[in-house]
């Protein structure tokens, strides 16, 4: 079925080059589509508080994600990290989220909404564990960065 979309979705462009080059986009496509569609599920589980079968379908997303694609990466790991937290599995989401964090400073940089959503959870979980020293320091520095995303312009207030 996913090949059937991928070709329909094909069908409307033109895609130039190569078979190989061609076979290539169309791999990068099912890739992404699998992508939206698990987050999508996930989303949809959390919205019917599902958490052990948005779990699931978060784990797969980001078992299909390069670890080098931080931008991708980053997101699904924080939506992880919190349907953890939601389910009680404080330390393994904390686990998720310092990963997102991580992944982050090391490759996208620390002034995104993302980096910002990511300290605000992992300052709830710290919080759950009963951790207020941890808890306010991911607070503060997501706060901070927040004023500095505002004040470049870089997110609407």
């Amino acid at each position: 079925m996913l090949q059937h979309f991928t070709d329909m979705l094909l069908g409307f462009t033109t895609i130039p080059g190569t078979p190989r080059q061609r076979n290539c986009w169309k791999k990068l496509l099912n890739l992404q589509i699998l992508l939206a569609l698990n987050r999508t599920m996930a989303q949809v589980c959390c919205e019917l508080e599902d958490h052990v079968l948005a779990e699931k379908y978060l784990e797969r997303a980001v078992n299909s994600v390069r670890q080098g694609d931080q931008d991708i990466l980053g997101p699904l790991l924080i939506d992880l990290g919190q349907v953890m937290l939601l389910q009680g599995k404080t330390t393994m989401g904390i686990k998720y989220l310092q990963g997102a964090i991580e992944g982050f400073k090391n490759s996208v940089g620390t002034e995104s909404p993302e980096y910002v959503r990511a300290l605000n959870v992992v300052s709830i979980g710290h919080l759950m564990l009963g951790d207020g020293i941890r808890s306010n320091r991911a607070r503060n520095e997501a706060s901070s960065v927040l004023a500095k995303l505002k004040k470049n312009n870089l997110i609407v207030a």
